[in-house]
């Protein structure tokens, strides 16, 4: 550094994952690309869901209670759309759209009732990472530790 002055520490490299991320492997048919665009992809994907609670409706609480955090481990085929990766999985006995990471672009995508009830619960500390993370549309500092549990999960299912 000029005039023997000392460069200030630089900070340590921060693992996040892409926005398409949590693909918990490659999946048997993997993914295809048009010139350097992804197109498609196949695999393991973590969603993570959130649902109102059953009777948080009332006089003073016009919005619903939101529920804890929970996983499903489901194989999504995502096809671009535009500047999107979209897909569908079935869960319980409805279909979602998916798109970006988590199933939401980031976010926990809100499903029926009966439906967050079959996924697994995400343990405290795991949810405690989630909202404190600074992710926007893609996996924050928590992904890697979501993407180790997810695979855990999808091994379980297996």
């Amino acid at each position: 550094m000029a005039g023997g002055g000392v460069s200030p520490p630089r900070e340590p490299a921060r693992f996040l994952l892409p926005s398409w991320a949590m693909y918990l492997g490659q999946g048997k048919y993997g993914s295809h690309y048009v010139g350097t665009e992804q197109r498609h992809s196949r695999a393991p994907f973590l969603v993570l869901m959130v649902t109102e609670l059953p009777n948080s409706r009332g006089p003073g609480k016009p919005l619903g209670e939101r529920s804890s955090l929970r996983a499903a481990v489901r194989q999504v085929a995502m096809h671009q759309l535009g500047h999107f990766m979209m897909a569908r999985a079935r869960i319980g006995s409805r279909m979602y759209s998916l798109s970006g990471t988590y199933g939401s672009d980031g976010l926990p995508l809100s499903v029926d009732y009966d439906d967050w009830l079959r996924g697994e619960p995400v343990p405290p500390e795991l949810e405690a990472k989630f909202w404190k993370s600074e992710g926007h549309n893609a996996a924050g500092a928590e992904g890697p530790d979501f993407y180790r549990w997810g695979r855990t999960l999808a091994a379980k299912a297996r």
